[in-house]
């Protein structure tokens, strides 16, 4: 049986921690491909919310931790 189902990686996308004070920074461009599993890892000691509009608050990376989305 063939698979119809292909894994297309993305860009990393980062940010320097330097530059996080309180409003939103975006993460490059938007996904060329709809995604299914996606990793955010905060290497800084700062909190970082995260907003898919830049408006709404969605979730939250504490500071040295990391957070899979496995769809």
């Amino acid at each position: 049986m063939p698979y119809t189902f292909r894994l297309n990686w993305e860009p990393l996308r980062s940010v320097n921690s330097a530059t996080l004070t309180g409003v939103y920074v975006t993460m490059g461009t938007p996904l060329v491909y709809p995604g299914y599993i996606l990793k955010m890892v905060n290497n800084s000691t700062s909190l970082v919310t995260i907003s898919l509009d830049g408006i709404n608050d969605m979730d939250v990376c504490p500071a040295n931790s990391f957070w899979l989305y496995d769809e």
